[in-house]
């Protein structure tokens, strides 16, 4: 009786062959202003401390997105596992490659690749904003951008407006200590002042949580009470309040 031969994955129906390569990451170059990722955030930070052991551990799992450009290899997206094993590699752990995939098209199309990727921690409102506005520079409109992004206008229309605020207020919505909504009000109605405004409307609510009493027959907790974002209130006779009356979470 003859032995089958084994399956080989390329004859299982569905399954094609990929464009999957490696590299020395030392090699992949990151173009200066196309990664939309700000890394002065914490929040970013954390994430790439975090895939930064996940690394160490197990290696890359994920490949690296790369178009070449000339003889030069640029990143365009996995920018957090990049530097994860840059800094690896710095501190001595031995990484010769990493997965990539290449990615050919037009400058706008990478750059749409680089803001639908999905894999990893999601970008912020105000991060893949500026993405957009170079989509515009490119010629797009924004009911263009909704369309490819599966979002609303006023959805992109924020993100667009988001990406100008200062670092301060963009801190502040890092920390989840303000809402995009009071964050766009404060740039459209004070300008160059909305992240002292913002700031101490933040602080005025950080206080109002220490100082509010706890409700009766509620166990006392060691914990201090949080403060709901900054957010804006809805319309009142027909005027927009910028600042809504701050609940307490206890």
């Amino acid at each position: 009786m003859s032995t089958p031969k084994p399956i080989q994955l390329r004859d299982i129906p569905g399954v094609n062959r990929t464009d999957g390569y490696s590299m020395d990451p030392r090699e992949i170059h990151v173009s200066p202003g196309f990664n939309h990722r700000d890394y002065s955030q914490q929040s970013n930070l954390d994430h790439v401390a975090e895939i930064k052991e996940s690394i160490r551990q197990h290696g890359v799992q994920q490949p690296l997105w790369v178009r070449r450009d000339a003889a030069k290899v640029f990143l365009v997206a996995g920018e957090c596992r990049l530097r994860a094993v840059n800094e690896l590699i710095e501190e001595g752990v031995e990484i010769k490659s990493v997965p990539i995939v290449w990615k050919v098209g037009s400058p706008e199309k990478i750059l749409l690749m680089s803001l639908t990727e999905n894999t990893g921690k999601p970008p912020s409102q105000w991060e893949v904003g500026s993405g957009f506005q170079r989509l515009i520079d490119f010629g797009w409109t924004v009911p263009q951008i909704a369309l490819q992004m599966g979002q609303k206008e006023s959805w992109v229309k924020t993100a667009l407006e988001l990406s100008t605020a200062d670092k301060e207020t963009k801190d502040l919505l890092d920390q989840a200590a303000i809402t995009p909504s009071a964050a766009k009000y404060a740039i459209r109605h004070s300008g160059s002042g909305a992240s002292l405004k913002l700031k101490s409307q933040v602080e005025a609510a950080r206080q109002e949580a220490e100082n509010k009493p706890a409700p009766k027959r509620q166990r006392k907790s060691s914990t201090p009470a949080k403060p709901k974002p900054v957010g804006r209130e809805k319309k009142q006779n027909g005027v927009f309040v910028p600042f809504k009356e701050l609940e307490v979470i206890q």
